[in-house]
């Protein structure tokens, strides 16, 4: 579906009975959280202004729907205009607050959450010794609590491996197949990324270019500090 075709389909909406049009929205709402190529041809095509414009006219349900899909499409992307326009819709008048603004000051309450770190650095490798090539592991980076949770990187063979220690005995591996040759210089970026409605992601760039994308979960969901530091050893 087009932008164009996305824009009409609102506006068709509109003709529809608040039963009808709920449940259309609330299906809607279920196929933006499964598509990544759906949340972008929404952004593309305006949506949460489009949405945004129509909210005071809904009813409680679908007002209630209306706010989840601006608050899915936002953690995606929202212009600086969008962010605008949700403000603009709180703006009361004669001391009393629009309808359903309250429902926006909720979406408000929890916006905006971004989760992911980025690693980025120079770094080279030396001579290992050829008897032992194939058993040494130089780490670039290890970010561990004191149960050992947390996240790894180090070079094997011609491979360079993340991983991710979720629980004890649970490691998830992505493996990157480059060449680092000895003693040359390297840029490196190393980006993880955290989505809520799908996949998270672990991007690497060697020397500004993208030579790995792949999906991994590879969040580790504990509360503690990881107490473990070590780079390039």
């Amino acid at each position: 579906m087009s932008g164009e075709s996305l824009r009409c389909l609102v506006e068709m909406l509109d003709l529809c009975e608040d039963e009808c049009r709920a449940q259309l929205f609330g299906l809607f709402s279920a196929l933006l959280r499964k598509s990544l190529q759906n949340l972008h041809i929404s952004t593309e095509a305006s949506l949460i202004a489009l949405l945004l414009e129509r909210l005071q006219a809904q009813d409680d349900v679908t007002a209630e729907l209306l706010v989840g899909i601006v608050g899915v499409l936002s953690g995606y992307s929202i212009t600086v205009k969008e962010l605008k326009l949700v403000f603009s819709c709180l703006r009361g008048r004669n001391n009393q607050w629009p309808r359903h603004a309250v429902k926006l000051l909720s979406f408000l309450n929890h916006e905006p959450v971004y989760h992911g770190f980025t690693f980025h650095t120079w770094f080279r490798i030396d001579s290992l010794n050829n008897i032992n090539a194939e058993k040494e592991k130089p780490y670039l980076y290890c970010f561990q609590t004191s149960k050992g949770l947390g996240y790894c990187c180090y070079f094997m063979a011609n491979c360079m491996v993340l991983t991710s220690m979720k629980a004890k005995g649970k490691v998830l591996d992505h493996c990157i197949p480059f060449d680092f040759q000895p003693k040359q210089w390297y840029m490196i970026t190393i980006v993880y990324l955290y989505n809520r409605w799908r996949n998270s992601e672990i991007n690497c760039f060697v020397n500004g270019k993208l030579i790995s994308c792949g999906d991994m979960p590879w969040h580790v969901n504990t509360s503690n500090v990881s107490d473990s530091l070590s780079l390039f050893h």
